[in-house]
């Protein structure tokens, strides 16, 4: 199996056209053997660049020895085409960085300590986790979605609330609106679209399906 790593790992090298080579060269010297590059409409791999300049980051990375994996894009993060208010937009971003920096981290303490759930840094990290549904929950208080409108705010909580949900953190009756919000998002066509296979895998693999994504296809 391929061992490879996403350049946003690398902050700050994603967007350096003069860099690439250096990056490739210091992925590698990290023990990857591939990259995944991203695309940015200002960034060494955006809307300006010619073939030449790709067959020229192709050939670093086989200067490299490195593959390369993917191409993942952060295009259209700068905008979100049902809010015109830029403090909405602000407010909405505000809440999705939370969600991957203040709430996130806890459930990643939680995946290294599966079988010492009961533990006092288990604990900790469940107990930081409800904090956080809290926070939400009140967030939610007249209030559909994490917004107001439906944003990439949810997006990102509910994937990041999944994980919690399966690594010892779930949401409870203490939290019912956002009980009430997580089976709206359920709900959705394009979020079943993406949790519907996670739970067949799940299920496929031995593995405890959480109990709201149970029966979607």
């Amino acid at each position: 199996m391929l061992k490879a790593i996403s350049i946003w790992s690398l902050p700050g090298a994603w967007c350096a056209a003069g860099e690439l080579l250096a990056t490739f060269r210091r992925v590698k010297a990290l023990g990857f053997e591939g990259l995944e590059l991203a695309f940015d409409p200002d960034g060494a791999i955006g809307l300006r660049s010619t073939a030449e300049e790709m067959r020229a980051v192709r050939r670093a990375a086989d200067d490299a020895g490195l593959a390369i994996t993917s191409l993942a894009t952060g295009a259209f993060w700068r905008d979100h085409f049902a809010m015109d208010d830029a403090a909405a937009r602000a407010r909405a971003r505000l809440l999705e960085h939370q969600s991957d920096e203040v709430y996130f981290p806890h459930v990643v303490r939680l995946m290294g300590l599966q079988d010492q759930l009961g533990g006092e840094p288990a604990q900790a990290a469940i107990t930081a986790a409800r904090r956080y549904y809290e926070r939400m929950e009140a967030q939610l208080e007249g209030r559909e979605f994490l917004a107001g409108p439906f944003t990439f705010a949810d997006i990102a909580f509910y994937m990041a609330a999944l994980f919690g949900e399966r690594q010892g953190a779930p949401l409870t009756g203490d939290t019912p609106r956002l009980l009430d919000w997580r089976q709206r998002m359920t709900a959705r066509p394009a979020v079943r679209a993406v949790v519907g296979p996670m739970a067949a895998w799940l299920h496929n693999a031995g593995r405890p399906v959480p109990a709201f994504m149970r029966g979607i296809d």
